[in-house]
């Protein structure tokens, strides 16, 4: 069984277009410092969590299949649930789109549910530029596991987007514009010439972070984010802003 740690009845934001329902499983490899979901993240806060049924949430959702499109899988880390492909398996066999997002540690997992089909869209947390990438999530890291992973996503045809969340102090306009090149590589790499995919730059949220530091941190402003938003869709002509 895959654990829940929550359960959003309905989105309008996860993924856009779609009417969707979010389920949160809790546990993460990383250990970003501006992450605001600790709760999910952190062990140490996992035992005061309050858990769902697997059959409580189908239940649920059989409900209200008339006007749910789609269901995203998020977290915490997705991938880390042994029984993820079983849980995706069994929404699809509801009739709901499903979506994960991930931070592109496992790429074996993902290679696994796009090869059976239980997945229609995948974002991937895409953290900062790779040559720093500790910095930004704090563990040690295989960066060839995110590389692969963003290739798979990128090679799959199916609907994904990358997402940066953009802080002060590990952020600025010099490492978006290294990030903008490295997608574009990985993408000349891959000899790809139609890529269903977009870059989301999301501002920091200075809530419930992972490291209590970060709580403290002023977000960029709006002004910024767009100033930043204009150099990079230079390169990635697909980056966005969402919920600046």
């Amino acid at each position: 069984m895959v654990q829940i740690a929550g359960y959003l009845k309905t989105s309008l934001i996860e993924w856009p277009g779609k009417i969707a329902a979010v389920i949160f499983v809790p546990g993460c490899n990383f250990r970003c410092p501006f992450c605001h979901n600790s709760d999910l993240s952190d062990p140490q806060k996992q035992p005061k969590l309050t858990f769902f049924e697997e059959g409580e949430i189908f239940a649920d959702l059989k409900k209200r299949q008339k006007w749910v499109d789609a269901i995203v899988v998020t977290g915490g880390e997705p991938t880390l649930q042994p029984e993820l492909a079983g849980f995706l398996k069994e929404l699809k066999k509801m009739g709901f789109l499903t979506m994960i997002e991930t931070n592109g540690s496992k790429p074996e997992t993902i290679t696994r549910l796009l090869k059976d089909g239980l997945i229609d869209f995948v974002a991937m947390d895409y953290k900062g530029n790779f040559d720093n990438y500790q910095n930004f999530i704090n563990v040690k890291c295989q960066m060839s596991n995110v590389k692969s992973s963003m290739e798979l996503i990128l090679k799959s045809g199916i609907g994904c987007e990358f997402r940066t969340t953009v802080v002060p102090g590990l952020h600025n306009e010099k490492i978006l514009i290294q990030m903008a090149g490295e997608i574009r590589s990985l993408i000349e790499n891959c000899k790809l010439k139609i890529v269903n995919y977009r870059w989301v730059l999301q501002n920091f949220r200075p809530t419930n972070c992972l490291d209590l530091r970060f709580s403290e941190l002023k977000p960029f402003t709006s002004g910024e984010l767009k100033q930043s938003l204009k150099i990079v869709q230079k390169i990635i002509p697909t980056a966005e802003i969402r919920g600046d």
